[in-house]
């Protein structure tokens, strides 16, 4: 048990080595500015900007609330009319990733 707690708090902490490499895509390349932010259900995409997304989202982790916020809508809500830095983009696959991995 205290083995799944220590995993826990690496995850939600970002640390964990399983965050360096995932799964969720950022593959086209644009602004990186952050206008209106959506979710494509059949395609598992978060759009933030007309043509920009990230992929491989599924609905739970989409959906994934802490403190009655939807974590990841949030975080791109809260960046609204800015430009992403190549941080925040992998800041928020390794989140995407983390939630994954947590339900």
């Amino acid at each position: 048990m205290s083995l799944l707690g220590m995993e826990l708090v690496e995850l939600y902490l970002l640390k964990h080595p399983s965050l360096s490499k995932t799964e969720i895509g950022f593959p086209v390349s644009g602004s990186n500015t952050v206008e209106r932010v959506k979710y494509d259900e059949e395609t598992r995409r978060v759009y933030f900007n007309k043509g920009q997304y990230f992929e491989g989202v599924s609905k739970g982790v989409w959906v994934y609330q802490i403190g009655g916020y939807q974590v990841l809508a949030k975080y791109l809500k809260d960046r609204k009319e800015r430009v992403l830095s190549l941080e925040e983009i992998e800041h928020y696959r390794k989140v995407a990733k983390a939630i994954e991995r947590t339900i």
